[in-house]
């Protein structure tokens, strides 16, 4: 009798200590323009299982709010108590708009509650212009992963046999209402975001007038804090960053600096006339409409100097400065940085005379690799595999004039064997958080055979990249980069792409940097990345990532690149794109680059036109759905790769 006293004492004094953390937080946080309302029995899961409901409505439907009322009570119908609130003559005092969430109601297979009272709460919330989402009931997943499985990995077939040990369910029971990988995505990312005024009580009557009090004390003190985002770009990794930037829970809505047809259409993303090069177009435009973050996604303005531009002015914009950009912007500033601070790369030697070039190619022999020096959209790179190839790609560079003043100076270096892969860091100017590893295809044709390209396609994870590989490439690669750039005194802030050749034998090498996240990797990654992206952004900005990490999606993901033909060289414009999908999927997206809106078409407008992705379980899944989704798009000429993956899948 003492020891159950003793627990029943201690069982109350922690939840007295709990409602009181609460009570403060909601106390100190008066920041929402909308409050959920969540009609719920009063089991000890289901609260739970609202919270993170709640928040999975503002990161996945944009719902701008930071509190959560739930209005909990035993054997009593939740949408009883949702109608006594709309009754309620105090209710109309407030201008948020709810959100209310009845779980269960409304199913007719048993385990649910009346079904007429809850359509008729709905169609009282309708016509007061409130909205209503119903979500699955498998809450016992989320109360497992709130307590038992919070700080551990999940294993999904434990958690399935201890889910049909303790709590009596059959494993195809437990999961038809919706995706085990969402719920535990959603609980995992999403804990101890939210602040919870709870009004227990089993009197329906009591319950709302508690409620009405608590909304009460919201009403004056509401005020919008979220951010707009402005990501500049118009391409396909443009496309993508701006669709994970706009499911952040600080982001209100995101601009595209020009964007194309596919961010036009895309929820709470808006389109601005403003060219990538527009520096002083895009300083106005953030500073007056109050822009909390830039993200650069192209290199050209960042060699241009925009971030430098932006931090003069006091505005947060993600990316190199101008010094550290020349990573990028010169093949030569590359070639030596890596050459000063013993960076494993390929042996090289830059020219500007022709002759001497030659000469050059003629004492080492091909294969061999000629470089523009400067930006040449990823296409001025000729892996030449007789002297006569190398010869005319020099000629064609320093006398034909073929990349302009890209070409203008050439850097000729050894051809590496192996495998490439691409390495992508987030850094703040002393230390990278990795990305997850990736693999594109940069030669236009199957087989990696024809000339190169911007990328036809692209994959995460990598294979090739293990976990040795992956620790590896930080040692000898990554950390000694930002270590060098800072000795430089240019410390690198931004995102950083190390290009990399594995040779058979395990050796690493850099073939190149770029200042920004790859195209088309960014879309796979893109697809798998479940932690916010605006979050790790500011994280580097304020150089806090030994505070932050990262969560991916277990599976794999794939990206097809579909190109106007002819393409990487001449190639038509305006044609009019058919099949694009017109439903949300959330294991497959089309993101789009050379494309535009045109008397009511989407045409194709650029040489890669569009980018189609999917996740699954393993590559060979997620390659099957990719390509079932490009075989549906078709326009006059569209050229793709049917091997996309080939090198993990053979």
């Amino acid at each position: 009798m003492a020891r159950r006293q003793a627990a029943e004492g201690f069982k109350s004094n922690k939840k007295a200590k709990k409602q009181a953390k609460i009570k403060a937080r909601a106390e100190n946080t008066r920041d929402e323009r909308e409050t959920f309302i969540l009609a719920c029995e009063g089991t000890k899961t289901e609260p739970l299982y609202f919270e993170t409901i709640f928040l999975d409505l503002k990161r996945n439907h944009k719902i701008a709010a930071s509190s959560l009322v739930i209005a909990k009570h035993r054997h009593t119908n939740p949408s009883g108590v949702l109608q006594d609130l709309l009754d309620h003559p105090n209710y109309q005092d407030f201008n948020h708009r709810w959100i209310v969430i009845d779980r269960d109601e409304g199913r007719t297979n048993g385990g649910g509650h009346n079904l007429n009272d809850f359509n008729c709460a709905i169609n009282r919330a309708n016509s007061k212009n409130i909205e209503v989402a119903y979500s699955n009931p498998c809450f016992e997943i989320w109360y497992l992963l709130h307590t038992e499985f919070r700080n551990t990995a999940i294993n999904r077939d434990e958690l399935i046999a201890k889910l049909e040990r303790d709590y009596g369910y059959h494993k195809n029971q437990l999961f038809q209402h919706g995706s085990e990988r969402d719920a535990i995505h959603n609980a995992k990312q999403l804990l101890n975001t939210y602040d919870v005024v709870d009004p227990a009580n089993n009197n329906p009557s009591t319950t709302v007038h508690q409620l009405i009090a608590v909304l009460d004390s919201f009403k004056s003190t509401t005020k919008n804090t979220l951010m707009k985002i402005v990501i500049v770009g118009s391409g396909g990794r443009e496309h993508a960053l701006a669709w994970q930037a706009s499911q952040s829970l600080d982001v209100e809505n995101v601009f595209v600096a020009p964007g194309n047809a596919g961010t036009a259409l895309e929820k709470n993303l808006t389109n601005v006339a403003l060219e990538v090069g527009d520096t002083a177009g895009l300083l106005k435009f953030a500073q007056r409409e109050n822009i909390g973050l830039t993200i650069i996604g192209p290199e050209v303005p960042l060699v241009a100097g925009i971030v430098d531009a932006f931090q003069a002015a006091g505005l947060n914009c993600f990316g190199p400065s101008a010094a550290a950009a020349q990573l990028e912007g010169s093949k030569k500033f590359c070639k030596d940085f890596m050459a000063r601070h013993n960076i494993p790369t390929a042996e090289y030697d830059t020219f500007t005379d022709e002759a001497a070039a030659i000469a050059y190619i003629k004492q080492k022999g091909a294969p061999i690799v000629v470089k523009a020096d400067g930006l040449a959209a990823g296409k001025g790179v000729i892996v030449a595999f007789t002297e006569a190839e190398a010869i005319a790609a020099v000629e064609d560079m320093l006398s034909g004039n073929s990349f302009g003043e890209a070409g203008s100076r050439v850097v000729i270096e050894e051809f590496l064997d192996g495998e490439e892969a691409s390495f992508i860091v987030i850094a703040d100017g002393k230390q990278a958080l990795p990305m997850a590893s990736s693999q594109d295809h940069k030669a236009r044709d199957n087989g990696d055979k024809g000339p190169n390209t911007g990328g036809m396609g692209a994959y995460s994870p990598a294979p090739i990249v293990t976990a040795e590989i992956h620790q590896r490439v930080m040692d000898e690669i990554i950390n000694p980069t930002l270590q060098g750039m800072i000795a430089d005194g240019m410390p690198y802030t931004g995102f950083l792409y190390a290009g990399l050749m594995i040779k058979p034998n395990g050796e690493l090498k850099v073939l190149e940097y770029n200042c920004r996240f790859g195209d088309p990797e960014t879309q796979p990654i893109m697809m798998r990345l479940k932690s916010d992206l605006v979050t790790l952004c500011l994280a580097a900005l304020a150089q806090d990532l030994d505070k932050t990490s990262t969560e991916w999606d277990s599976r794999s993901a794939l990206g097809v690149v579909l190109a106007a033909g002819g393409y990487p060289n001449a190639y038509p414009k305006g044609d009019i794109i058919h099949g694009l999908p017109t439903e949300e999927n959330a294991e497959s997206k089309v993101f789009h680059a050379g494309t535009q809106e045109k008397d009511g078409n989407t045409v194709t407008a650029g040489g890669r036109v569009l980018c189609a992705c999917a996740l699954g379980d393993d590559l060979q899944q997620a390659q099957d759905k990719a390509y079932e989704l490009t075989d549906k798009i078709t326009w006059d000429k569209v050229y793709y790769r049917t091997d996309i993956g080939f090198k993990a899948l053979r």
